[in-house]
């Protein structure tokens, strides 16, 4: 007798304890689920974007999410191609996940012509057959690859934070296919450097700096494995055909094509606000300014026809390929 009693208790409490042991999420489940919902909590997707466009050669992106509502501790990501089914189903856990890389190369081909998509679903692990939360984006593939490294200035936040230290911003270079972070080729510079571009083949850097304490400094130089700014490869828009009486920083400038030319806006004035919000941390516009184009070879400056009315403000010059044209903001 007493055995049976101890059987029944044993019954009871196993009993008991699997019917409040939660169930482990399914996350095939929670799609079909989602799916069925006609509407549904939206969760903010920071990346990527809705509609971005990816080069064919960038390695798998990392899918970033914010604002869960309380209680959302479980997530599901799914990468599907077109409206068919996903090619990766899985929980991740966190906020941010990167997809699969063989996932991301079966869509590839697919997703030039038509988007993909990226779902994030979010749910409560005690509870997990309700769905919470979900954000959604589309994305497509471009045919042409970026086919060029990228040189790019990296500045701590806020931006008023890197005008007091400017030997904190550092450039970087790399591919987009690395999978790397890429490294490092100029630091600890102890004057601003700002807008930078190359000449067509690559060959030709220009860039602001703020040398000699001159804010139209403009530094110009073959690109090497080193490359060394000095007095002898830098110019300054303050020379060019400016009043005295007038200060000329030479904004948003752009080397030629072919190298042999510059173009800038001068005789400008702008506004420059600095603001604590790290998306937009400074508000700058020109309120003035004419387009002035320096040639290299002779080390003349002139301006550029219908570029040149003081009672405009004519700036953001960009060359066509050719380098016959120059398009710009003018109002």
């Amino acid at each position: 007798m007493r055995r049976y009693l101890v059987s029944i208790s044993l019954g009871m409490m196993l009993t008991l304890f699997s019917g409040c042991a939660p169930r482990e999420p399914d996350a095939s489940l929670l799609w079909q689920k989602y799916q069925s919902l006609e509407s549904c909590p939206e969760l903010n997707l920071r990346h990527p974007f809705d509609g971005a466009l990816f080069p064919p050669e960038v390695p798998s992106p990392l899918v970033i999410w914010e604002d869960a509502p309380a209680g959302c501790n479980g997530w599901v990501v799914a990468l599907a191609s077109g409206q068919g089914d996903p090619v990766f189903l899985g929980l991740v856990p966190g906020s941010g996940f990167r997809l699969p890389e063989a996932a991301w190369e079966s869509i590839k081909d697919e997703s030039i012509s038509h988007p993909a998509r990226v779902s994030v679903i979010g749910f409560d692990k005690e509870n997990p057959d309700e769905v919470l939360v979900s954000g959604e984006a589309s994305l497509m593939i471009s045919e042409d690859p970026v086919g060029a490294p990228l040189f790019y200035r990296e500045v701590n936040l806020p931006f008023i934070e890197a005008v007091k230290d400017p030997s904190k911003i550092r450039w970087r270079f790399g591919t987009v296919d690395s999978k790397e972070v890429p490294p490092v080729v100029l630091e600890n510079l102890p004057v601003c450097g700002n807008c930078h571009s190359f000449s067509a083949d690559g060959a030709i850097l220009g860039m602001d700096v703020d040398y000699a304490n001159d804010k139209g400094s403009y530094a110009v130089a073959e690109v090497a494995g080193e490359i060394e700014l000095s007095s002898e490869n830098i110019f300054s828009w303050s020379d060019s055909n400016s009043r005295e009486d007038e200060t000329t920083f030479g904004l948003l400038s752009q080397v030629s094509p072919d190298g042999r030319y510059v173009v800038s806006t001068v005789r400008d004035r702008s506004v420059f606000v600095p603001r604590e919000e790290l998306a937009f941390s400074q508000l700058f516009f020109p309120l003035r300014g004419v387009l002035e184009i320096y040639d290299r070879e002779t080390g003349r400056f002139f301006d550029l026809p219908g570029a040149d009315d003081p009672q405009y403000v004519q700036s953001n010059p960009s060359w066509s390929p050719d380098g016959e044209y120059i398009v710009f903001a003018r109002s």
